[in-house]
């Protein structure tokens, strides 16, 4: 085709004009300039970059929640209420408590800032007969959780209020709540609530007026909370500039104007505080009571029947409805916060982390018209040509386990192909949404979501995958993404732990996203025991530094997260940490290299799509717990799917197949022709063992290269062999108590080392020595830190310790947590003097460091 040449004064012209709409993109609204804040690779992995300058990736996370702070003296809570034009019946007062000591209040008023009038019942704290027609109390309870012992009564000089025994720190354990009709609030009203307050000890109360809309109590009024403003002060002064927190929706019926007021007023207290802050809210995008009443047929639907408090993500009118709604979103917060909107988080499905609703409990979903329509559509894009009669699995066959832990490909293709049906709808509506934040950003701005948690989902009592956390690949490879998160690891979280990581963490930096963990961890300042909660300052501190440690030398954003605004990390201690890490935190910004550490643990999302319904008893041990024993084995460790060990992207001299039960011929190809040489490969369980055609054991020989045989035990456990303690210091036996099905023994090879033993003297744990490096099969779906530790030595693995202890380490920096009193020795990869960074200890000259600690303690050390 002949195409004219353009004139090059015309082409100048249009280059300008594509320049200036470019920059115009920046400018909104306002007139001000945008602040642009995006991930971007870097040769030292993703970072966060501000204007195309990279940032330390460090968030306070808070929860502006109208939590104030008690002492031992008198003090004043005070608060403004606006009820807007809407009219607010009923609307009530809550006060909740949230730390065991003695309270007491009085002189309790709520004034019309107009006309001075009363609009709550006189006297209330004055007089005892008033107060018990106007407060009512409530004490939420949880099975299995010691309550507090709360007694609440009147006494002439106010009301007394008092806690006794462990609070959760997290529920709201005890309230006051003003009874129906006690409170007048009229329309257009704006109130001054104020009350004097004091404690035993120093402690926090949680105090707002609330109105019932759209079936939940909301707050009245413009946010207010000085714990939240104390921690998110101290956050600045430690150089943390990146704020997160819940902020409303603002998701109304068209049919009413749309009002941001609720959103802005959270935007605005946080400039107030911090006028260069980068705000990143958490905004819950379920679908709300009013749309669902509109879309009845979309409430997810359970295997009894019973309907659940979500509408189903398969719904595409949801998907349109929210994603348009997120758009709006995006474009009204850039316009009116330009310099300091910097990106999203949606929270949906199960505790707002995407995972199906109740997945975590026994309970199927799945049976609501919505899903069994999108469900056949799937089944017929994909060629099937009786898709307009297939159902969705009964529940039954979805509990099911005929032939132990993992499907027949073709008997049970049905719940195969619905478990990867179940993963692709989450992913495609997670991705829906990140397109929708993406525009309303015009690429802007950050755009997050919690998802994937490829390990912890192990710990699911059915089936991993249904929670449908396992289409991570098809989330990566979007670009509307920039960073993904989690909790840290529910497992191991504890003081003195190690405090894994949730997912795939190496592989999510492969692709260009951030992974980022939430550190809620419980303080002492929580006051729980609950998830390995701290017990005094010290272990505090010891814990921030640990978590803080992984992600800086891994090279993970993360954000604190006081929970429920309850001041977990109100302490000026805690906030030295970041202090101190600054000076290395950007030294980290300038790696070239990113983290690359000599050991892997690889696991293959679909072939968790092949558990069966009683598949916990494999998946646990093998994906959730073994996370513990990599933590412990004194050397620092990846985590990474299985595609990119296949592909040659990612690779490592020790490597951990944890979950490779199906593969394809493509991974199987690439796991083979990829491999580095001088490589050890420890192939756990059953790898290769399914193929399209059924149960394979020539499929577990032609990916492994041992032949196995079947066998049937009442546990899966494996005892060290002579040799296996000789070679390996192996010194007590492994594995799970209860029998796994299928397990299989090795039929041993001329010049193989049988290293353990099952239970019916038949090789659990096998050595054999190639060309291509060493391979280990390992029978039982567990592995220990000394395993793990034994298999670094003779694979030449550097190993930073030889005793228990969690080991992060990358370069000339290491993060080392101690399990143990003691002195750790920490050997270098090469010879240097090393400084401990938070002591400001130094040791050496030498290429080991004999270093004394104390169990819990975190070393920050630097060897140059």
């Amino acid at each position: 085709m002949n195409v004219p040449r353009m004139n090059k004064q015309v082409a100048a012209m249009l280059c300008a004009v594509c320049a200036l709409c470019g920059c115009l993109s920046l400018y909104r609204g306002s007139g001000e300039r945008q602040v642009d804040v995006r991930v971007r690779q870097t040769p030292g992995g993703p970072r966060i970059h501000v204007d195309g300058k990279p940032i330390p990736p460090r968030f306070f996370g808070g929860h502006l929640a109208w939590s104030h702070r008690t002492d031992t003296d008198w003090r004043e809570v005070a608060f403004e209420i606006d009820t807007g034009a809407a009219g607010t019946e009923p609307a009530r007062i809550k006060i909740q408590f949230n730390d065991a000591a003695e309270f007491l209040m009085k002189d309790i008023r709520v004034t019309d800032l107009a006309s001075g009038e009363e609009r709550l019942v006189a006297g209330s704290f004055e007089d005892e007969k008033t107060f018990a027609a106007v407060w009512s109390t409530y004490q939420e309870k949880a099975p299995k959780r010691t309550e507090p012992k709360v007694t609440t009564r009147w006494t002439p000089e106010g009301v007394s209020v008092s806690v006794q025994g462990m609070v959760s720190g997290w529920w709201p354990t005890y309230q006051l709540r003003t009874r129906e009709g006690a409170l007048k609030l009229p329309a257009g009203t704006r109130c001054r609530c104020s009350f004097k307050i004091r404690s035993s000890v120093r402690a926090l109360v949680n105090v707002l007026a609330q109105r019932t809309e759209d079936g939940r109590w909301q707050p009245l009024g413009p946010p207010v909370g000085d714990i939240f403003d104390s921690q998110l002060k101290m956050a600045r002064e430690a150089g943390v500039r990146l704020c997160h927190l819940q902020m409303p929706t603002c998701f109304e019926p068209p049919e009413k104007e749309q009002d941001w007021t609720p959103i802005d007023a959270y935007f605005r207290h946080v400039i107030a505080l911090v006028p260069d802050a980068l705000i990143v809210p958490r905004v819950e995008v379920d679908a709300p009571a009013w749309w669902r009443k509109r879309h009845p047929e979309t409430m997810m639907t359970y295997e009894d029947g019973s309907k659940g408090a979500k509408c189903t993500v398969n719904s595409r009118e949801y998907r349109r409805d929210m994603a348009a709604h997120l758009e709006k979103l995006c474009r009204h917060l850039c316009e009116t916060f330009p310099k300091n909107f910097a990106g999203l988080l949606p929270l949906g499905q199960g505790t707002y982390e995407w995972y199906y609703e109740k997945s975590q409990d026994l309970a199927l979903s799945g049976y609501d018209p919505v899903t069994e329509r999108v469900w056949r559509q799937w089944q017929k894009q994909r060629g099937r040509p009786d898709a307009d009669v297939v159902p969705v699995p009964a529940a039954a066959l979805r509990h099911g386990s005929p032939n132990g832990t993992l499907r027949d490909p073709v008997a049970e293709a049905d719940l195969i192909a619905f478990a990867r049906f179940r993963q692709e709808q989450m992913a495609d509506t997670i991705l829906d949404l990140a397109a929708a934040c993406r525009r309303g950003t015009d690429g802007k701005k950050l755009v997050l979501f919690l998802y994937g948690y490829i390990f912890e989902m192990g710990m699911i009592r059915t089936s991993a995958h249904e929670t449908g956390h396992y289409a991570l690949s098809r989330v990566l490879a979007s670009d509307d993404i920039d960073i993904l998160c989690a909790p840290l690891s529910y497992t191991d979280r504890a003081w003195a732990c190690s405090s894994p990581s949730m997912t795939v963490t190496e592989s999510v930096h492969a692709a260009g996203k951030l992974w980022l963990n939430e550190d809620d961890c419980r303080t002492h300042l929580a006051q729980t025991l609950g998830l390995g909660g701290a017990t005094t300052p010290e272990q505090s501190i010891d814990i921030l530094r640990r978590n803080r440690g992984q992600a800086l030398i891994r090279g993970f954003a993360d954000w604190w997260l006081d929970i429920r605004d309850m001041g977990w990390h109100d302490d000026p201690t805690m906030w030295q940490i970041q202090q101190r890490l600054n000076p290395v935190e950007n030294e980290r910004l300038n790696s070239d290299k990113p983290y690359a550490p000599q050991i892997l643990a690889v696991a293959d999302e679909d072939s968790v799509n092949h558990l069966s319904g009683d598949s916990r008893r494999l998946a646990f041990p093998l994906l959730y717990q073994s996370r513990a024993a990599f933590g412990r084995c004194g050397a620092p460790y990846g985590q990474v799917l299985l595609d990119d060990v296949a592909s040659g992207r990612l690779n490592a001299p020790l490597q951990f197949f944890l979950a490779a039960w199906s593969l394809t011929d493509a991974q199987r190809e690439g796991l083979r022709k990829n491999r580095v040489p001088g490589t050890m490969r420890v192939w756990c369980h059953a790898p290769g063992y399914l193929r399209p055609t059924g149960f394979s054991i020539d499929g577990i020989k032609e990916v492994t290269g041992f032949s196995v045989k079947p066998v049937q035990l009442a546990k899966a456990a494996a005892t060290p062999t002579a040799d296996g303690k000789a070679l390996l210091g192996l010194s007590k036996a492994w594995g799970v108590t209860t029998n796994i099905c299928p397990l299989f023994s090795i039929l041993p090879a001329p010049g193989d080392r049988i290293l353990a033993t099952l239970p019916d003297g038949s090789p659990a744990l096998a050595l054999r020595e190639t060309r291509e490096g060493k391979d280990v099969f390992l029978a039982v779906p567990a592995l220990t830190p000394e395993l793990i530790r034994g298999l670094a030595q003779i694979s030449g693995v550097h190993l930073y310790t030889e005793s228990d202890a969690s080991v992060w380490a990358h370069r000339d920096l290491a993060s080392i947590h101690a399990l143990t009193n003691g002195t750790l020795t920490v050997s270098w990869p090469q010879s240097g003097t090393t400084h401990d960074l938070y002591s400001g200890r130094r040791y050496g000259p030498g290429v080991t460091t004999e270093v004394p600690v104390r169990q819990g303690e975190t070393l920050l050390l630097q060897h140059r």
